[in-house]
């Protein structure tokens, strides 16, 4: 951090970050992360503060504490027009959005894993909504923003990063026998 209380100047100096899923785990990580390197964050998600009791400070005092500037904005990412309303605000806010990561899932089969021919549509629906259909919304509202604003002098416009959990493609022993996993284990 500059003497100033800025952040030094990093690779991501004065870009716009949007982070889906910022309150919490890893997408509270990549906010500090992005925040250390100068740019300027969107925490994005259902609610303000972690809900893990070690951390006692929301994402958005943590990237401010960093040197860099920060807001909050409550999107649902398995609905489009909040989604689109969260990209509106960004722009609003900082003129511009240059990266969108797409952060925000759930892991329902966690908490309870089943057989395939036991998990319920409602489970099903809920966890594509956000992990797969929320992704489309976020990579859809960013890549309209992105493609209608000046690129940089590098011709760069923006980036979209998708994250989505190993237990996609491997089974673990708490998932295993979940619907994620259905063909390892019939």
């Amino acid at each position: 951090m500059a003497s100033n209380g800025s952040p030094a100047h990093g690779r991501l100096t004065n870009k716009i970050a949007v982070v889906t899923g910022g309150s919490s785990g890893i997408g509270r990580a990549i906010s500090a992360a992005y925040a250390s390197e100068g740019a300027k964050v969107v925490v994005a998600d259902l609610v303000d503060k972690s809900r893990n009791p070690k951390e006692d400070i929301s994402t958005v005092e943590l990237v401010k504490s960093l040197g860099s500037d920060a807001i909050f904005v409550k999107v649902d990412v398995s609905n489009s027009q909040s989604v689109d309303d969260l990209v509106k605000t960004a722009v609003e806010k900082y003129g511009r959005v240059d990266i969108m990561v797409n952060n925000a899932g759930i892991a329902l089969e966690a908490s309870g894993p089943s057989p395939i021919w036991e998990v319920t549509n409602d489970r099903w629906d809920k966890t594509m909504s956000i992990n797969a259909t929320g992704v489309f919304y976020g990579c859809r509202a960013a890549a309209k923003q992105m493609i209608s604003q000046d690129p940089y002098p590098s011709g760069d416009r923006g980036w979209i990063i998708n994250l989505a959990s190993v237990v996609g493609q491997v089974g673990t022993a708490s998932a295993g026998k979940s619907f994620l996993t259905p063909l390892l284990w019939l």
